[in-house]
This record gives C-alpha cells, structure tokens and sequence, in this order.
C-alpha cells in the first residue's frame, strides 16, 4: 500500500516544516491529489489515521481534493479539458497533458489557544 509511504513523507515534511515546534492543535489537512497519482482516497485517509494515531496530527481531518489534468494546445495556447485528442480551439494535434501528477498539501489548520486576557 503505497498510501502509507506518501502519508509517511506528508507527515515528515510538516515535521520538517514546523520544526516540531506546532501553533496548535491540528485540526484539518487538506492536499489536492491528481487523478494520475494513482491513489485510493479511502486507503490515504485509512494510513493517515494509521500514521497518526497517538500522536499530535492523530486529531486532524485529512480532507482530498481531486485535481484534473488539462490538455495544452502549445500551438495556439488554448487550456482544453482532458482528455482531448485535438484542440478545441484550432484543431491542432500539438498537444501537452498538464498537472494531474501532484500531491499538495494546500492548507493546515491548527486549533491556536486565545492567549490574550480581556482586560478591565
């Protein structure tokens, strides 16, 4: 199950990137996952919860977005919804299949504790 390995590398990163030093609890991880991954969005949240139980991101929500490649006429530069065999622009065969490869971790939302006091 390659889900676990990318959740494992995910997690890694953050811990790279935080310096395991979090602003808060986290609440909701959300990535855009492209359609040529490969990926079981069911298996990815199954090693998430694996990956995490027990630990800091054991509370957060792993939330999927699914990202569809585009097709890229690179004669006239004209964006065409895939899968396309020609340009829907000018009929060009020249053609370059965009995107639909990434995993991207768009947002991280931590539940940060209100250290500020009402003053009287």
């Amino acid at each position: 199950m390659h889900e676990m390995s990318i959740i494992e590398s995910m997690l890694a990163a953050l811990g790279k990137h935080f310096q395991g030093r979090l602003p808060g609890a986290p609440r909701r991880v959300v990535v855009q996952v492209g359609r040529f991954v490969q990926v079981n969005e069911t298996a990815l949240r199954e090693a998430f919860s694996a990956a995490t139980e027990g630990k800091p991101w054991g509370e957060a929500d792993l939330q999927v977005e699914a990202v569809d490649p585009t097709v890229l006429c690179k004669d006239c530069k004209a964006e065409c919804a895939y899968p396309a065999s020609r340009c829907s622009k000018c009929g060009s065969v020249n053609l370059e299949v965009r995107g639909g490869f990434e995993f991207i971790v768009k947002e991280v939302a931590f539940e940060v504790e209100d250290s500020c006091q009402a003053r009287s």
